[in-house]
């Protein structure tokens, strides 16, 4: 693994996004059929203006949840939520040239999940805790599962 390594290299660009006007139900089709965690909110010109995590969606139903005791009341609630009610703004950002390992370290020290890839405000990218794992094993020797198996 080479630290250096340009964030182009490894970075997510098959990107799935949703805009600040998006419905909270949409948002949680696009979890669900997708099996991904975060989706990077943008505007009408792909410049990015957010980030949601399946995070953030659990902490708004706990949040109603404490506050109201009905079910079809926080459905019914949730339903007609905006993505930008509730939505990370202004998320941190790197650009495609930056080093893996800077983007290692701002996700390290923020203690985040994703980080979205910009190139003049413009969404082009986003990096993962997975993507790095990856990298960071991608030279290492290939492990068969009867060598985690239980004996």
């Amino acid at each position: 693994m080479n630290p250096q390594t340009p964030v182009a290299a490894i970075m997510t660009t098959n990107l799935i996004t949703v805009h600040s006007d998006d419905r909270y139900s949409k948002v949680e089709d696009v979890f669900r059929s997708h099996n991904i965690h975060h989706i990077p909110v943008v505007d009408q010109g792909n410049k990015l203006v957010g980030i949601v995590s399946q995070t953030d969606m659990h902490k708004l139903l706990d949040k109603l949840t404490s506050m109201t005791s009905g079910k079809s009341y926080n459905e019914k609630l949730l339903s007609s939520m905006q993505i930008g009610e509730f939505m990370t703004l202004s998320p941190l950002v790197i650009e495609p040239e930056d080093t893996v390992g800077l983007a290692a370290d701002i996700i390290l020290s923020n203690k985040l999940h994703a980080l979205p890839v910009v190139d003049d405000g413009a969404l082009v990218g986003l990096i993962t805790n997975h993507d790095l794992l990856a990298f960071a094993f991608a030279e290492s020797t290939t492990f068969s599962n009867e060598e985690y198996s239980e004996t």
